[in-house]
């Protein structure tokens, strides 16, 4: 069911004269994430650390995580590189007659539709690129604060541009909504603070100009800053670890922007769709998580299970599913005993594709399931055929 909204022509005029069309906003699934601020050190620019704060101790990571998707979150349009995907293409109807179209004009993406006369100014693109890549238009409202269209197509890693994940059938839609989803300033400044290193906002607007684009060192060490500038001066301060944080502190640092699960409402359900998407939410209702306390990995200590057992956040994602089977055999050994062992296929073949299946989102996206768990029975026989044939030969994880 859609829930219209139509913006009185006085205000379509304060937005730069975008349309005199009504806005179709769809309504939102009845599991979403409350919306929680960023930190505030996030909004405070003399606040975040970045990489070149942190180089002369940290080179290695610091020049790791430069070219990693944590750091290339957010671009510029302007920057080399960050929009020519979209230079010179359309996005055609069935008839093959275009209905958007994009070209780069003085370093800027221009987007156009078919239905109206003018054309939009797109300055960033969210997302990295391995997933995908979506522009997001920003202008500023009647109250004088920063709003957004999030578009309705992405470029996706396959090479093609597509709809953007919940929004399939909007260039179709009336007015504004062809354009995309419309965004409020509270959504807005949490799309910048979760792909930014700073998002500084005066008086309800953002300082774009003052945008650290990428995920920088603050973002996940919140204390860089002041660890960095009293090195500088000669007074030591260890910045905490995240091995120092419990395994549910380390997870929901990373749910701040990847979802934790006090912030989704309704009830969590292994089977719904949505949860793929919020890997921290999955993990923290796995049993693997909830019961780590109590066992012991197989060289004897006290296993510890989080985001990073698997993920490094300074680098690219590792896709070869062994990396991550290796983890699972920490506390699944079989000589060991330690815990339950697969009845149903042999040690070495890829756990994963069973336990935490790659599930599919929209036409050109999958999210891995990160609610370890086993297979309902009706899709055991599916899942080891997968299994089987992956384990053959080098296979990767979405």
């Amino acid at each position: 069911m859609k829930q219209r909204v139509t913006i009185p022509i006085a205000l379509m005029a304060l937005l730069g004269g975008l349309t005199l069309l009504p806005f179709t906003q769809r309504e939102e699934p009845a599991l979403r994430h409350q919306l929680i601020p960023p930190r505030e050190f996030l909004l405070v620019p003399t606040l975040v650390a970045t990489g070149d704060d942190c180089l002369e101790c940290h080179q290695n990571v610091c020049e790791q995580h430069s070219v990693s998707p944590h750091a290339n979150t957010l671009k510029r349009t302007s920057s080399p590189g960050a929009a020519e995907f979209f230079d010179g293409q359309n996005w055609n109807d069935s008839a093959g007659q275009p209905i958007l179209s994009w070209s780069l004009q003085e370093g800027i993406l221009q987007l156009s539709h078919r239905e109206h006369e003018r054309r939009w100014a797109i300055e960033w693109i969210f997302g990295s690129g391995r997933h995908a890549q979506t522009p997001l238009i920003t202008w500023t409202n009647q109250d004088g604060q920063s709003v957004s269209i999030e578009h309705c197509a992405s470029a996706y890693g396959q090479g093609v541009i597509g709809a953007t994940l919940e929004m399939e059938g909007l260039a179709d839609a009336d007015g504004m909504a062809a354009l995309g989803g419309f965004r409020s300033h509270e959504q807005t400044v949490n799309c910048f603070g979760c792909h930014s290193g700073s998002v500084p906002v005066q008086n309800g607007q953002i300082q774009f100009d003052q945008v650290v684009p990428g995920v920088q060192c603050s973002r996940c060490h919140q204390d860089a800053q002041q660890h960095a500038q009293r090195m500088r001066d000669g007074l030591p301060l260890q910045i905490p670890a995240f091995r120092s944080l419990t395994p549910e502190e380390s997870i929901n640092r990373c749910g701040e922007c990847h979802r934790r699960s006090d912030e989704l409402g309704g009830q969590l359900r292994p089977d719904d769709p949505i949860l793929p998407r919020f890997a921290p939410v999955g993990l923290s209702q796995s049993a693997c998580f909830q019961k780590q306390a109590s066992v012991r990995t197989s060289d004897g200590h006290a296993a510890r299970f989080d985001c990073l057992s698997c993920h490094d956040p300074h680098a690219a994602g590792i896709t070869d599913w062994q990396h991550h089977v290796r983890v699972c055999l920490d506390c699944h050994d079989p000589q060991e005993a330690n815990l339950h062992s697969c009845s149903v296929a042999a040690q070495d073949t890829n756990c994963i594709a069973c336990h935490m299946p790659a599930v599919p989102a929209g036409e050109h996206l999958k999210f891995t399931d990160h609610w370890i768990r086993r297979p309902d029975q009706d899709s055991v026989a599916e899942l080891l055929k997968s299994v089987l044939s992956q384990s053959e030969q080098p296979a990767t994880i979405p």
